[in-house]
Order: structure tokens, then sequence, then C-alpha cells
């Protein structure tokens, strides 16, 4: 089989270029849209789904990594671009406008099976676009299998907690958390930033950082804080599986986007939304109690490096190219609906 997968710019794991499995394998990066807004990236997208639904009639599979709005558009053109190709969607990220959620629901009509990395995406896909049980699967984003981190240290003198990202963030609980607290912290919120009144000199805010320097101040953080929003719409794990390689422990909000990865008292410590009360308590727990703290570490980064791997997520993915295309009726599913 013949399958082509389009992954972002700058993909987060590794994907085989040439034969795997007995498949032969041809991966298409898509362009970046650093620094474009409004119609210009909306644009910018329209043109990368056309040209890779165009390029995928050669395949016989066809694996769409990490995409919004690229997935609709082959789901709306598919008869035109790629009628005999299976797409696989790996990592929807659905739109926040309500008035696009309206109109994709016929694109999604047209495309084989959705590869979701959080269960509530599945449930999601199946409640409000109508797509059935049958094409969700699960399948746990990998960890980095390994970061190039500098050992140089950040300008921080004393020990700091760390916390990042601009998906669905919430970061007026996590100031509040953090309010409560003496311990120093630093945050690279990864959009415009409305806290930043008043804040107590204890309390950094960093620009968005590159990959590379928000994983340096990672790696010498003392701990790290993710506090998000209650929502349907894709959040995370990209940052917190980083702090999982790196074994620091963490505390995060029980979300959409946390749940499928942390176990509460294993590999971190999880609270209620929006409640910044239980989250200074568990920043309090972590920074202070030092054999939980090295035991949340340790065991997170093992499960990160065995159960969240690179090898696993692609071999889902390429099972979910080998099933049979829409005309052809459907075979059982091959992963867990629940990981």
């Amino acid at each position: 089989m013949k399958i082509l997968f389009s992954i972002p710019y700058a993909p987060t794991f590794p994907v085989p270029d040439g034969l795997s499995g007995g498949h032969a394998i041809h991966t298409l990066k898509r362009g970046s849209d650093w620094g474009l807004r409004g119609v210009r990236k909306k644009l910018c997208h329209l043109w990368a789904g056309c040209r890779v639904g165009w390029s995928a009639r050669r395949f016989d599979a066809l694996v769409l990594c990490t995409v919004g709005i690229e997935a609709f558009v082959i789901g709306f053109l598919r008869r035109i671009l790629c009628p005999a190709t299976r797409v696989v969607v790996a990592d929807i990220l659905i739109p926040n406008e309500s008035w696009l959620l309206r109109r994709v629901r016929r694109g999604l009509r047209g495309l084989d099976a959705f590869v979701c990395i959080r269960n509530g995406d599945m449930e999601t896909l199946q409640a409000q676009f109508g797509v059935s049980s049958e094409r969700c699967f699960f399948a746990p984003y990998p960890a980095p299998s390994s970061l190039p981190v500098s050992v140089e240290r950040p300008e921080e003198e004393e020990p700091y907690l760390y916390s990042a990202g601009s998906a669905h963030r919430d970061w007026e609980t996590l100031i509040a958390a953090l309010r409560m607290l003496p311990y120093r912290a630093v945050i690279s919120p990864g959009s415009p930033f409305r806290c930043t009144s008043d804040l107590p000199s204890h309390i950094r805010v960093l620009p968005p950082q590159p990959p590379e320097s928000g994983r340096l101040w990672m790696a010498h953080a003392q701990a790290a804080v993710f506090s998000f929003e209650d929502t349907r719409l894709p959040s995370g794990p990209l940052v917190l599986l980083d702090a999982m390689v790196m074994a620091k422990p963490i505390v995060a909000t029980r979300v959409n986007g946390t749940r499928d990865y942390l176990v509460h008292g294993e590999t971190g410590l999880l609270v209620a939304p929006r409640d910044p009360v239980a989250m200074a308590s568990a920043i309090r727990r972590v920074m202070e109690e030092n054999g939980l703290a090295r035991r949340l570490g340790v065991a997170a980064r093992e499960v990160a490096r065995t159960r969240f791997t690179a090898a696993d997520f692609v071999g889902a993915l390429i099972e979910a190219c080998e099933g049979p295309c829409r005309e052809e009726g459907r075979r059982e599913p091959f992963l867990s609906a629940r990981g």
C-alpha cells in the first residue's frame, strides 16, 4: 500500500519515509502559517488542503496529521481531489467559530476514519457532527523520544514553576492560585495575555517562546503546572508530554486534554477546572513534598517512554489506512474506543 502522510511544517514525532511494515510511505510537509492572520491565514490552509488532496490521488491512503481547515476542504472536494484514496485524519482541530460548525458536517462525511488523541474529541465528533462510532478511534499522541535541551540555564536563580501554551489555557485561575503562594513562577502565554495588571513580583511573564527555548525553561523548572479551560475544543497534550519526558512533577486541570495522559496521584496531580484554591494546594504539595514530587516525575517519564511512543502511534495510523474504503463497507474497529 502507498500511504501519503501530510504532516505539519514542524512535526513533533518522526514519520518513517520509505518502506515500513510492507507499505511505501511518503511524507509531505505543509507550509507554515506563522505570522498570518485572518483571511490570509484561512487562504493558506485552503490552498494546503487542495494541494494535499490533489497529491493524494496517486496514493492508496492519505493520513492528515494535526489538521483543521485542510480536513474539511478535502472532505468537501473528495470526489474531485482523490476519490479512490482512503482518508484518515489524526488529531483533528475542531473549529471554534459557531457559524463554521454548522457547515462542516457534510465535509466530515467525506472522510473515512478519525484517530483522536483525546477521548473527548471522539465524543464531540459523534455527538455534534454525527460521525459514527465505527469511524472514531483513540490512540495516545507520542511523547518526544529526545529533547534537544541546552545545558545553559535560563536567567533565573531561584527554583521556579513553569507554565506555557496558548490553546484554551485558563491563565486567570493559574494567576489566582499563584497569588496565594510564595513560589517563583515563570509563565509563557502563547497568545495575548490579559492578566498582566498588578502581578506580584514572583510571577514572571515571558513572550511566546519557540519550542527549543520553552523546553529549556521547562528543563530547569522544579515543577510544571497547566491550567486549562473545560472545553470540547482541542487543547494539549504536547507541552504536557514534554514535561512528562523530563520527569517533572505536574499539576494540571482535569479536562479533555489531560485526563487521557495523567493519572491523579500516580503520574501527576489533577484538579477541578476553575478552582484556584485546589490548584494552589496541589502546587504547594509538589513544591514542598520532595518524595511525592520525585515519585510523580519518575512515573510520568516511565509512562511517556513506554506507553506514548511514536512507533505505536504511527502503527495505529497505518492500521487505520488498512481499513476498507467507504464504498466497500466497514470492518470491526481496530483500536479500543477507550484506549
